[in-house]
Order: structure tokens, then sequence, then C-alpha cells
């Protein structure tokens, strides 16, 4: 398999006592690098990890986490893909692709990744106001009502989606729900 490449690190990986010996342990230190916003020297710790598994689906999320970072949409979305190919089980490796794809403007392909998403774990409030922000640009206005009060399902107190759904209540001439 052939992976995508990324910017050149600018940076060497970080020195350790220790170094990780798998594929997870290569992943775990890349994400707390990620976390403390050493971009560059959790990339290296994801292309070791691919090293000893090509195949290794956290670790592809992972370097496609840190193309999001680096606003590298288009190696993100390959990342992630490849991680969801390993892995389809996973809400976080959909909501992520679908961000990826949101941000290169490819709403409807962002909308079928965030209803996987939620499908795969319906209790995600943030994701289902966001999933009615991009329904609400596509104007699929019923659709993005019905999120936002998923959202308010799951988070009652999400206060961006009781407004959005308010005003799309209002702008539809929905008076009623928009009341209680």
């Amino acid at each position: 398999m052939n992976l995508p490449h990324s910017r050149s690190p600018g940076e060497q990986a970080a020195p350790s006592a220790a170094k990780p010996d798998t594929p997870a342990a290569w992943f775990e230190a890349g994400l707390r690098l990620m976390q403390a916003g050493r971009i560059a020297q959790a990339e290296q710790c994801g292309r070791s990890a691919l090293t000893l598994d090509q195949g290794h689906a956290d670790s592809l999320h992972l370097m496609g986490m840190l193309c999001i970072a680096s606003r590298e949409y288009d190696l993100a979305i390959e990342w992630f893909a490849m991680a969801i190919r390993q892995n389809p089980d996973v809400p976080d490796y959909f909501t992520n692709l679908g961000m990826a794809l949101h941000r290169k403007e490819r709403l409807g392909e962002a909308i079928r990744c965030y209803d996987r998403s939620l499908t795969l774990n319906p209790k995600q409030a943030e994701l289902w106001f966001r999933m009615g922000e991009l329904l609400r640009q596509e104007k699929r206005t019923d659709e993005a009502i019905l999120s936002f009060d998923q959202a308010l399902n799951v988070k009652s107190d999400h206060w961006q989606a009781a407004n959005a759904s308010a005003v799309l209540y209002f702008e539809t001439n929905r008076f009623e729900p928009a009341a209680e």
C-alpha cells in the first residue's frame, strides 16, 4: 500500500529513553505529541507506527488529524479513508473525514460522513449541531431542524442548537415548536 505523504517534517522525532516497539505505542506517543502541539514529532511517530503496520487504523487516523492541523485537507481525506477501510466502526474516523470534506466544500459527502458517525454513536450533540449547520447551508431546512432538535435531545442546554432551531422554525412560519 502506498501511503500519502504530507509535508516534510521540519523537526526530528522526540528524543526518548525508550522507543516504542508496537504500532499502538507509537500511535499513543504521536497522539500525546499532537496534543502538545508538536506536530512534526507526532508525524514521525505516526510514520514509525505505519512502518511497523501499514494498516494500523489509529495511526492512519492520526496522520489525517495532523494533515487537518496543517490545513492539508486533500491528504487528510486520504488518510481518513484508509483508516475507515481498516476499521469502519469508529465514529471519530467518519467525523474527521466529514470535517476535512467540509473544509473542501464537499458538503454532501461531509453530511454522509457525519450521518455515518451519528449512526455509530448518536450521543454526539456537537456533531448533530454541525450536521444541522451543513443541512441548513444545503437548504435542507426540515432535516436541519431535525438535526438541531436531536442535538437538544442529547444535550438540552446546547444553546447554539436551540437558537438555530428556533430561527429555522421562525423562518418557516412554524411558531408553536419555537415557542416551547
